[in-house]
């Protein structure tokens, strides 16, 4: 056994970790796997004759989901931002449309209404924080296509979903009552969430490495196990459970659903979240196509780190607002 050290292009979150665990530790000549998202690299303890046979056999195993094996890191072109722009340009246009008519609606007294969460559900669903939901659906579909089953599985696994993040998002929303949050307190987790939204915006434009704190890897590469279980009750567990992944921009809603102190606005928002994200993870679901091509997926992730900047920046407007 030799220990191996890779640069991996194009990761940005805790999700990504878990995404690259769950596909190398795969491979039957590997022993080990540790994933340092600070460096955006990986350190890798199997049996490869080479440094270079250990690339040629381990990078088709991220390629599908956009990633790239290297020895050296790279930086993202920032030619990229500016094919990126139009893109961005048109969900922010749509959003303040809905904004200045009033069609977004409101959320308590908070900064980001249900149609914010919805939008960022959908980017979430786009970028590599939602690749590992994605490649957990890919397994479990392939898993019980084995089987003869095609689409109740996957039903399930959305119905546990959806239903988790009402029930645990309105928790967290009546926790935050619970604990009595006053004005000082809710503009403090509103800040957290902007500080959060702007350290993934450049981590997913590449402008700057900041480290997010989650779950830790204990408590998430559990539920990925999910995905062989042989019990009936399994995909809608492992759709529950999702919750509870290490994800910037669910950590971010989900702070925000504890700030605004009620079961219903939090079960709301976050149901509104998951919402966003259910398309891409239909298609996901009964269309075994992902954007797993390099400079797409560059494009997705750049178009979000803006889309995500400015609803952080947003979201830091509304709440100097308040304060003067």
């Amino acid at each position: 056994m030799k220990s191996y050290t890779f640069h991996i292009h194009e990761m940005h979150c805790a999700s990504c970790t878990v995404l690259t665990e769950m596909e190398l530790t795969a491979h039957s000549n590997v022993e080990s796997v540790r994933v340092h998202l600070d460096t955006k690299t990986v350190d890798v303890v199997g049996s490869f004759a080479s440094h270079e046979e250990a690339q040629q056999e381990l990078a088709p195993l991220l390629a599908p989901h956009g990633y790239t094996l290297a020895h050296e890191a790279t930086v993202a072109p920032r030619d990229s931002i500016i094919r990126a722009l139009p893109f961005a340009a048109g969900i922010i246009a749509v959003f303040l449309i809905l904004q200045t008519f009033g069609l977004a609606g409101t959320l308590g007294s908070g900064a980001i209404t249900p149609a914010s969460a919805l939008i960022i559900g959908f980017i979430a669903s786009l970028s590599s924080c939602g690749a590992v939901v994605g490649s957990l659906l890919l397994s479990l579909t392939a898993h019980y296509a084995q089987k003869g089953e095609r689409i109740v599985p996957q039903l399930t696994f959305h119905g546990g979903r959806l239903i988790a993040f009402f029930a645990l998002g309105g928790a967290l929303g009546a926790f935050g009552n619970f604990v009595t949050l006053g004005f000082y307190t809710t503009l403090i987790l509103n800040s957290i969430v902007t500080l959060m939204l702007l350290a993934l915006g450049m981590s997913l434009l590449n402008i700057a490495r900041i480290k997010i704190p989650t779950l830790p890897a204990y408590v998430s590469r559990p539920i990925t196990k999910l995905v062989s279980a042989k019990t009936p009750w399994a995909p809608f567990a492992l759709g529950a459970l999702t919750f509870f992944l290490p994800c910037g921009f669910t950590q971010s809603a989900q702070l925000y659903a504890l700030s605004l102190g009620t079961f219903q606005s939090g079960a709301m928002f976050m149901s509104m979240f998951a919402l966003g994200t259910l398309p891409v993870l239909l298609i996901i679901s009964f269309l075994p196509l992902a954007f797993r091509n390099p400079a797409k997926k560059q494009l997705f992730n750049t178009v979000a780190g803006l889309l995500v900047l400015f609803f952080a920046l947003y979201t830091l407007y509304t709440t100097l607002t308040i304060l003067i």
